[in-house]
């Protein structure tokens, strides 16, 4: 029998800062794939590609450090430069509050992203416990993600909306 062979490719944080998106504006919007080029190459090689997004997609105005808001083409271009799935759970997370964070996933979803990490509802949240797997060329994958802290804004209206590993941070 051969082996089963399944390939990843996981990068670190992407995080947008102010000068960085308007280095990616153009004549008709933005266009952030010039941002990927060396690292493109990994991603569509991979059967499987990993990113954590440190930026909320809530419309603008856009906004850097210390709370991130991104265009909504930087989703559609994180996918067609080779990216499967966001890990979406930062302390960056709540940005634009739990209404920015429900409009990240939405995008994310209209971009053809998968996400873990962060949820709209606790159904949402429920339906596969805070954990994706995917089936990944016969190997069967569990993505996690968790984050620490919030940077101050308050989750506690939004439990489910968040993977925190420990409410010790969380004391305000």
């Amino acid at each position: 029998m051969p082996d089963t062979v399944s390939t990843l490719c996981v990068a670190g944080d992407l995080v947008m800062h102010i000068p960085i998106i308007n280095s990616c504006r153009t004549d008709d919007g933005y266009d952030f794939t010039g941002l990927f080029d060396e690292a493109r190459p990994y991603y569509e090689s991979a059967d499987y590609a990993a990113a954590c997004i440190e930026t909320t997609f809530n419309g603008p105005p856009y906004s850097g450090f210390p709370q991130f808001c991104a265009p909504d083409q930087l989703a559609g271009d994180l996918k067609s430069v080779g990216l499967d799935l966001l890990s979406t759970a930062s302390n960056h997370s709540l940005d634009t509050w739990f209404s920015g964070l429900t409009r990240t996933l939405d995008v994310l979803d209209g971009a053809g992203l998968d996400h873990v990490g962060t949820y709209r509802t606790q159904e949402e949240r429920d339906e596969d416990n805070g954990i994706v797997v995917k089936e990944i060329n016969g190997v069967s994958i569990a993505f996690l993600n968790f984050t620490y802290g919030t940077n101050g804004i308050p989750v506690d209206d939004t439990p489910y909306g968040l993977n925190v590993y420990t409410t010790d941070y969380m004391t305000y």
